[in-house]
């Protein structure tokens, strides 16, 4: 299947599939957008102060979505967002435990695990006429299969990858769509 624009323009970042939906939340700056999986304007939900990252879902609870912000100081805090009300609860961890520390830097990471399946950026490499061209492409890996190069994105960067969870779409950023 080839990979198509979800909406056209760019700005977006750290895309997320909502629960019971295809439908997508991101980032563009600030402001949690949600994208229609069907085509169509996105919708501004809200703004959240110095967001960085959408990460995923709660499996427990529909309306919450884990999320990574920065602190005044610019070290990363991690919350539940709900989605209906746009209040953020912090979630703390210990900045001084190994494990709290390593959670962080997966949460921080663009490799996903969905059950039996991960999701991952691979650092490519191209020979040219002009030259050696580097980029990242967005691979799937289902059991103990082979991955699957499912971006494509031929010398472009493609990553931030997320799973639908029906695990039938799988939605990535190119870059200079970022």
């Amino acid at each position: 299947m080839k990979p198509k624009r979800l909406v056209p323009g760019g700005g977006y970042h750290s895309p997320v599939f909502m629960p019971k939906t295809n439908d997508i939340l991101a980032l563009k700056g600030q402001e949690i957008v949600r994208l229609p999986s069907t085509g169509g304007a996105p919708t501004t939900l809200y703004a959240i102060h110095a967001v960085r990252k959408l990460v995923g879902f709660s499996q427990d609870n529909a309306d919450e979505l884990l999320i990574i912000t920065e602190n005044p100081s610019g070290r990363p805090d991690v919350g539940l967002l709900s989605v209906s009300t746009g209040s953020v609860a912090p979630i703390p961890y210990d900045r001084t435990s190994t494990e709290d520390l390593d959670m962080l830097e997966h949460l921080l990471g663009w490799k996903r695990v969905y059950g039996d399946k991960s999701l991952y950026m691979q650092h490519r490499e191209e020979q040219t006429l002009s030259g050696t061209v580097d980029y990242v492409d967005t691979f799937l890996r289902a059991d103990d299969g082979e991955p699957v190069n499912v971006s494509n994105c031929d010398g472009v960067n493609c990553g931030q990858p997320s799973l639908s969870a029906d695990s039938t779409r799988i939605v990535f950023i190119r870059a200079g769509e970022e």
